[in-house]
């Protein structure tokens, strides 16, 4: 009994020494990860990022009492943002897609007052009265500008563009007809001016060789011209076919003259005045054949006739 008592004693002596080397090792383990553990937390952080990323599809931003003022979104492809006011009404709105983007201005009862927008066409602007009819609006379309000025009703009432290096400028009535157009072509600039029918009834040109001035009927035809060139000052009176019937001239080395058409605008009668003192009067036949001439010189007055063949057959004085 006592040699088992004994055993008994010695085989928990051994037990308990092993759970001391056991614990020990253990106790060991732990004091070296709290050791690790305070010389990494004395270690200095890695330095944060001054630029943070935010992701997401749509961003409210509101003011103390609650009210959205500021959406930031992205719908159907299209980024977009809306400013508010304090009274929550919409007041910018910013878009951008693939094909286009807009900027849009709004009063305080949301209505839209002014916009941009931007394409691969062109460009505009257009601002907008408080019953949002469209009163200017401005483009720029295949690289040439364009300005359009509207009325209350919305009508065009006078535009201004720029194509090909060519300045235009148009009045326009109620029924948003043309009624007065200014121009510079190639050639010259060029001012011109239409009835309620839409015929152009006034015309003013200049170029480089001189100026001309048209008036014109209902029916748009050249019933009176005027103009200043190096060859003389003309003034042409029509019937009217638009048919030349009258024309007043003064040539440069010469004196004034006037001469009257047939309806096939052949020459009839022509009153001259040269400088030298020398007046008459040409009559003509068909086809400028056959001429009487009635004329006063320094020497006298004179008469000759000619046949069809211009050959004098008669005249006076006598040779």
């Amino acid at each position: 009994m006592i040699t088992t008592i004994e055993q008994r004693i010695e085989a928990l002596e051994r037990q308990n020494r092993r759970l001391k080397l056991v614990g020990g090792a253990i106790l060991g383990m732990v004091v070296l990860a709290l050791a690790a553990g305070q010389a990494t937390s004395n270690k200095a952080e890695p330095p944060v990022p001054k630029g943070r990323v935010i992701e997401a599809e749509k961003y409210v931003l509101r003011d103390k009492n609650g009210i959205a003022r500021a959406v930031l979104s992205i719908a159907d492809g299209a980024a977009g943002l809306t400013i508010y006011d304090e009274d929550g009404k919409r007041r910018v709105n910013l878009k951008a897609s693939k094909k286009s983007s807009s900027l849009a201005l709004r009063d305080s009862d949301e209505r839209l007052l002014a916009g941009m927008g931007a394409s691969k066409n062109g460009s505009s602007c257009v601002l907008l009265d408080t019953k949002g009819k469209q009163r200017i609006a401005l483009r720029i379309e295949h690289g040439d500008p364009f300005l359009r000025l509207n009325d209350r009703s919305g009508k065009t009432r006078a535009s201004m563009w720029l194509s090909k290096d060519r300045p235009s400028l148009a009045m326009i009535d109620k029924n948003e007809e043309t009624r007065l157009s200014m121009n510079v072509q190639k050639r010259g600039p060029a001012i011109r001016l239409w009835d309620t029918n839409g015929e152009r009834r006034i015309s003013l040109e200049t170029d480089k060789n001189g100026s001309s001035f048209h008036l014109n009927d209902a029916t748009g035809k050249d019933r009176m011209r005027m103009s200043v060139r190096e060859s003389g000052t003309n003034i042409s009176l029509a019937d009217g076919k638009g048919r030349m019937r009258l024309s007043m001239v003064v040539l440069p080395n010469s004196g004034p003259g006037l001469v009257l058409l047939d309806r096939t605008e052949q020459s009839r009668m022509n009153l001259f005045v040269a400088d030298g003192g020398t007046s008459g009067i040409t009559l003509l036949g068909n086809n400028g054949q056959g001429q009487a001439h009635m004329f006063v010189v320094k020497d006298g007055p004179g008469l000759s006739l000619q046949d069809k063949k211009n050959d004098v057959i008669w005249k006076a004085p006598q040779d």
